[in-house]
């Protein structure tokens, strides 16, 4: 099926907009697996060298966030791209962090064989002081506050557990 989508394809286009440096775009030709591992490559490359080239910019992290529900295609387009941009000869000034849900190890190892190299770090349920940190900090940036009362209420209910601190402090 992926096949039949790849035969269709006759270019793949990256883009990154990396905030304060601008916007950066590479392109392959027919969308297969070498081409997409090459464009990405390519894309975080010149997005990392574009980041250091202005200002006080040291570099580019990538951040993703539910990771375990990425597809394998894309799983091993970017586990290649990076394997060869850490195995280049000049360094690339980047970072790539994902997050996702416990067996967010076991989705990659199945799509990339080399994933084991990956370092993976479980996150573990919060404690309550960390837990209104985690809630007020950004709050207080948003200029909003915490009663004590409905505080107390969602480090009770949330238990430490990130995805619920979370979805208590996005609702409230």
């Amino acid at each position: 099926q992926g096949d039949v989508l790849l035969d269709r394809i006759e270019e793949v286009k990256l883009t990154a907009d990396v905030p304060g440096v601008g916007s950066t775009e590479v392109s392959s030709g027919r969308g297969t697996m070498p081409g997409t591992t090459r464009a990405s490559r390519e894309l975080v490359a010149d997005a990392a060298r574009s980041a250091l080239t202005d200002g006080d910019h040291r570099g580019l992290v990538l951040l993703v966030d539910e990771f375990q529900a990425s597809d394998a295609e894309s799983l091993r387009t970017l586990a290649y791209a990076w394997q060869e941009l850490r195995s280049g000869d000049a360094v690339v000034p980047a970072a790539f962090l994902a997050a996702g849900l416990s067996h967010t190890p076991d989705v990659v190892t199945r799509a990339v064989t080399h994933s084991e190299r990956f370092q993976y770090r479980p996150m573990r349920d919060l404690d309550p002081p960390a837990t209104r940190t985690a809630l007020t900090s950004p709050a207080t940036n948003l200029g909003v506050a915490w009663t004590t009362e409905a505080m107390e209420a969602v480090v009770e209910r949330a238990q430490g557990y990130p995805y619920f601190i979370q979805r208590y402090g996005d609702e409230v």
